[in-house]
């Protein structure tokens, strides 16, 4: 990208479906504390942020953690060892890495109201408390006639001005 002078965008940083299942397992097997996998968690972030540091301008730093049922977040092993406070932690890892990357959550599914009312949420509370997230990845898995015009519109203009 930098010999052609092409953005990069990084993706992506913490998802779980991408995982490798030892990191959250201890030499025995048995699952690590939440501050094993914060240590982890941090150590991969800052090696692979550092690692491309001013060559990759925006990272998805922490990717579809939130649940498409009823639930608020999607079961996973990071959220079952550290809680929520893994994804604030993800992204203050990689804001201290690379502090002019620009950093985003991201999901899919998002032109579904409830979903896109629990990712204003959670990304509402992680502002609040000073989490560096800059912006919002809308992957589009859509056809030619879903979503609807109609659905889209209301996605995009739902929480602009809040």
């Amino acid at each position: 990208g930098v010999a052609n002078k092409i953005k990069v965008r990084g993706h992506c940083l913490v998802w779980h479906t991408q995982t490798p299942f030892w990191l959250f397992k201890d030499s025995v097997g048995q699952q690590v504390s939440k501050e094993v996998l914060l240590g982890r968690m941090k150590s991969h972030i800052e090696t692979v942020v550092s690692r491309y540091r001013g060559k990759i301008y925006a990272w998805d730093v922490v990717n579809e953690v939130i649940a498409d049922d009823t639930s608020f977040y999607r079961k996973s092993p990071f959220l079952k060892i550290a809680g929520e406070e893994f994804i604030e932690q993800a992204f203050r890892y990689a804001h201290q890495a690379d502090p002019k990357a620009i950093l985003f959550y991201n999901d899919y599914n998002t032109e579904n109201a409830g979903k896109r009312d629990k990712i204003y949420k959670m990304l509402k509370n992680l502002l609040a408390k000073g989490v560096p997230i800059h912006g919002v990845g809308l992957q589009a898995h859509w056809s030619i006639n879903s979503p609807s015009r109609k659905k889209l519109s209301i996605t995009f203009r739902h929480r602009i001005t809040a």
